[in-house]
């Protein structure tokens, strides 16, 4: 909580490293990483390339 009131960066943060081949192993929405990408999709305003549908919490949830 002291970083997000400006405080010194945690060593989780300052320490994490970014792995671009993880994202091709992505297979479950229970992933961590598929979850992130999905919250800065959401986050964003992206929407589906397909149907052009806003991806929200409804299209996360969504059971195809």
């Amino acid at each position: 909580m002291d970083w997000v009131s400006g405080g010194p960066e945690p060593d989780s943060i300052r320490d994490a490293n970014f792995v671009p081949g993880r994202l091709l192993s992505v297979r479950t929405r229970n992933s961590a990483v598929y979850n992130g990408l999905i919250s800065l999709l959401m986050r964003d305003g992206c929407r589906n390339l397909r149907t052009g549908e806003a991806i929200d919490v409804q299209v996360y949830f969504y059971e195809d």
